[in-house]
């Protein structure tokens, strides 16, 4: 086959098939959101009804491992708080995003309120969500943020993170004082791409990790039947075990390794043919596509590909 007529093939065939792309490979599909706190619904404080006196603005500091938007605001009231209290999202430096008035309710346990539309908020960043009670009554529960308390992709962040947490503020304003890393128990619902989970530390001897049950796998030895290990978000398994990184695949054109070399292999070679080299940020980990390691995706690689292809079924 000459190089014009490979070319050809392939340009004609990627049109055909990534028409129908959204159908076949689900790696193109809108990815899921998620809706997230920090603490969980049966939290509930130690110290219940307290009150110093002033009106007082209580609140949390947080991060997000992703962006997303915070929807609304969570805050736990006693029975004795009853009043109009307003959440109220902040940047670290004090500037207010947004504010709502949370609805009246009889506690004691979780008031939430929305805000009139999603606030977005960058990954990684500090922001600070607080909620002003008039009458002065807030709840509370001592030392909570000595360590960081995590519920993917949220954070609230540890006292010394980022200054102190478990925050305050007499008569309110934006609240920075703090005490013994307490909680008030104010919290956000932030709506963002779901994490991944893995409930255990290391998978098959060892070389994988879940952070925060964030998904993170760096390769892991196994079982010769296993599916290759193309690293992220390149993952398959086969036959219960992730291959050993950098093993040479048995079928190396079937890139979902779903046994077969077919249709949705082509567009996964289309779309590496299109980016070429082998070193290119866009280019999966590994270049898969490289099939005669030359680090190019190209037309003899496509040669191999079609031989393969026309085969259909893996050895």
């Amino acid at each position: 086959m000459t190089e014009k007529k490979i070319k050809g093939a392939l340009t004609v065939a990627a049109g055909l098939i990534l028409a129908n792309a959204a159908s076949v490979s689900p790696a193109l599909a809108t990815p899921p959101l998620c809706t997230t706190s920090i603490f969980s619904p049966n939290t509930v404080p130690a110290l219940q009804n307290n009150n110093d006196g002033p009106a007082i603005e209580v609140g949390t500091k947080f991060q997000s491992t992703f962006s997303g938007d915070v929807i609304a605001a969570r805050f736990y009231m006693g029975a004795s708080n009853n009043g109009a209290c307003t959440a109220t999202l902040w940047t670290a430096g004090g500037t207010p995003l947004g504010s709502a008035l949370l609805p009246a309710f009889v506690g004691p346990g979780w008031n939430e309120v929305a805000f009139s539309s999603p606030i977005p908020i960058n990954a990684n960043q500090t922001y600070v969500i607080s909620v002003y009670s008039p009458d002065g009554w807030y709840e509370a529960t001592h030392n909570v943020f000595d360590t960081a308390v995590v519920n993917p992709p949220l954070r609230g962040l540890a006292a010394g993170e980022d200054g102190p947490n478990g925050v305050y503020s007499y008569g309110g304003g934006f609240p920075t004082s703090s005490y013994l890393n307490s909680s008030y128990l104010v919290d956000v619902v932030l709506e963002s791409e779901c994490p991944y989970d893995l409930s255990w530390f290391t998978i098959d001897c060892g070389g994988g990790t879940s952070t925060n049950g964030l998904f993170f796998l760096s390769g892991t030895s196994g079982q010769p039947d296993a599916g290759r290990m193309t690293g992220p978000p390149y993952f398959s398994l086969v036959g219960g075990y992730w291959g050993a990184a950098g093993a040479a695949p048995t079928c190396p054109a079937d890139f979902n390794d779903d046994g077969l070399v077919d249709d949705e292999d082509f567009v996964l070679f289309a779309n590496m043919y299109n980016i070429l080299l082998c070193d290119a940020p866009e280019m999966p980990p590994d270049c898969p596509g490289d099939l005669n390691g030359d680090q190019e995706v190209n037309d003899e690689d496509f040669v191999i590909f079609a031989n393969a292809y026309n085969e259909l079924l893996c050895p």
